[in-house]
């Protein structure tokens, strides 16, 4: 699977992207707040490292309009990484930074 990241990193806030998706705080420990507005469904979670390897899954996390989830990752490795939330008819993708 290539992992293209349409994002900026962002130290102080966080950049809010295509329909309300982001992620904070940024940087990171590798536990975050996943933020996404104006869509639903069922999603895929997916964390790459810089090497594209799949990191971290989170299958079937439901998504409601205004959603926020707090994810806890056991990533402690510091570094840049790829966040993929995907489902059939959607992708949402960014990057963030573990320190």
């Amino acid at each position: 699977m290539e992992v293209k990241v349409e994002a900026t990193l962002s130290v102080e806030n966080p950049t809010l992207g295509k329909n309300g998706f982001f992620i904070s705080p940024v940087p990171n420990d590798g536990n975050f707040t996943l933020n996404l507005s104006g869509d639903e469904g069922i999603f895929d979670l997916i964390i790459f490292d810089a090497n594209g390897k799949a990191v971290y899954k989170q299958p079937k996390l439901e998504i409601t309009n205004d959603f926020s989830k707090e994810i806890k990752t056991h990533l402690r490795t510091s570094g840049v990484y790829f966040l993929v939330l995907h489902n059939a008819d959607k992708t949402y993708k960014t990057k963030f930074l573990i320190k």
